[in-house]
């Protein structure tokens, strides 16, 4: 897809907001003060975002609406590791190629959120075209537009304790490895990487992985129970002895192994590794 630039964000679902904040602070992830969604959308976050221009989000429902019927159902279903938003520059541009290979969803959407600044409040704004979710079994997909990367990407936000400068890699879980590729494959720059126990889409600044459940189970201990579902993140680390000591310092087990289980992670598997 020639409107897809690369990994923008992942977006960690949670029960409770304010767990999931705790949660990752304790961590070491500098979290950006709560934004309130719209209304229609029923929804908040908050974003830890990092120097080579991804992030993460938690995401978290205020109150029921049509609108956040699939945030609802992943939580039901345990599926923390909600979605991927992509890059792109033009997000109408991205709605016509997406008509035109038969993978969009809807139409485009524009909103923003309140953010927080030294001197008032600004909006953050955005574009988003769906992917449609048979194109990206496992997970919600969508390409998002930055109107405002520098109220996004603040500054005095960018450095985080536990050293974290980035998203590597998102891993998903599935036993059809063919089917994988052949749907996220339309998506990625490049032909995905097809492996006996694995398959890479790599984007650039990041890559999208899925894994055999007995593979997941070798690297990163149990697999969720339903797949394909996405289910670990992995981070780039500027200083792993920083990142380890954080670790330590937040009781994790094993930190030595630079990897967070769920229960430690807001629901999902965190893995740290060299920048």
């Amino acid at each position: 897809m020639k409107t897809i630039n690369g990994v923008d964000h992942t977006i960690i679902a949670v029960d409770d907001l304010s767990e999931g904040e705790i949660a990752l602070t304790r961590l070491g992830f500098h979290l950006t003060p709560r934004g309130i969604h719209s209304a229609h959308k029923g929804t908040a976050n908050a974003t830890a975002v990092f120097k080579n221009g991804t992030y993460i989000e938690i995401l978290g429902v205020t109150a029921p609406t049509e609108w956040n019927t699939s945030l609802r159902d992943a939580l039901a279903a345990h599926r923390y590791l909600y979605g991927v938003a992509m890059k792109t520059t033009d997000a109408a541009a991205a709605f016509d190629e997406f008509a035109e290979a038969g993978i969009g969803a809807e139409a485009m959407n524009a909103f923003s959120r309140p953010v927080e600044l030294a001197d008032g409040t600004h909006e953050a704004s955005f574009r988003t075209t769906n992917i449609a979710h048979k194109a990206t079994p496992g997970a919600h997909a969508f390409v998002c537009e930055h109107l405002t990367p520098d109220v996004v990407w603040r500054p005095d936000f960018l450095d985080q304790s536990n050293a974290v400068v980035g998203l590597k890699s998102i891993i998903g879980v599935a036993e059809d490895l063919d089917m994988i590729a052949a749907r996220w494959g339309h998506l990625s720059p490049t032909a995905p990487k097809v492996e006996p126990s694995r398959v890479t889409m790599d984007f650039g600044n990041a890559a999208v992985e899925f894994m055999t459940p007995a593979a997941y189970g070798d690297a990163y201990g149990p697999p969720p129970s339903t797949e394909p579902s996405l289910a670990a993140l992995v981070f780039l680390s500027g200083d792993l002895g920083k990142t380890r000591a954080v670790l330590e310092d937040a009781d994790i087990p094993e930190p030595a192994s630079l990897t967070v289980p769920p229960e430690c992670g807001a629901g999902i598997t965190m893995r740290f590794v060299p920048a």
